[in-house]
């Protein structure tokens, strides 16, 4: 019974379709594989691409305070962080190639940091009494 449920559990998962990819890294998905995932034309990868930075803005946003650094309004769409991370990409002035050095949800967070930052508040202002 045991073999069954971890064999239903591993076909329905799609394990072996995500073997030898840079998901499966045991440290972190790099920056430049998260891009040519998400600009890849390929279904696998845009499904790849989607919920990698759908879970990566999870944890950025409740690991945060409220309002603290990213202010985003409303509800946040696929397209929305797909859009900001590919545009951060692009204008890094060292070029795509050199994303590898970095960590794909630390570049998805500088993305939407640049992207939606915070108006500056005086504090002065929020004091009570």
């Amino acid at each position: 019974m045991k073999r069954v449920f971890l064999f239903l559990f591993a076909s329905l998962s799609g394990a072996n379709s995500w073997s030898g990819s840079p998901l499966m890294d045991a440290n972190f998905v790099n920056a430049k594989d998260v891009y040519q995932m998400c600009s890849s034309s390929y279904e696998r990868d845009a499904f790849r691409c989607k919920y990698y930075l759908l879970g990566v803005y999870d944890s950025i946003k409740y690991q945060r305070k409220s309002g603290e650094i990213l202010c985003m309004k409303g509800v946040v769409n696929f397209e929305q962080l797909k859009s900001s991370y590919l545009n951060y990409s692009n204008k890094f002035k060292y070029g795509v190639d050199a994303l590898e050095k970095y960590n794909g949800a630390y570049w998805l967070d500088a993305a939407l940091i640049s992207d939606y930052p915070c108006p500056k508040t005086n504090k002065a202002l929020q004091r009570d009494g």
